[in-house]
């Protein structure tokens, strides 16, 4: 519900209910993929906020290399 919550606020151009929802469900999630975490990114960079967006995109490539990692190389 969080995710989806978010993504119609991205589409509505509410960036900043968008990144309270997706911030929601990331917590609630823990092992949420790192495409969840680029659509963080995606909504901090939409409202303007670079550095949020860059943290969230370096969480995103944390989580895919990981995922590389351990599943050898297979996304």
């Amino acid at each position: 519900m969080l995710q989806l919550a978010a993504e119609i606020a991205t589409a509505a151009g509410d960036y900043r209910s968008a990144e309270k929802h997706q911030l929601a469900y990331l917590a609630a999630v823990r092992a949420a993929p790192a495409t969840d975490w680029g659509a963080l990114g995606d909504i901090r960079l939409s409202r303007g906020d670079r550095t949020g967006a860059k943290r969230a995109y370096a969480e995103a490539l944390h989580r895919l290399a990981t995922q590389l990692a351990t599943s050898g190389g297979k996304p």
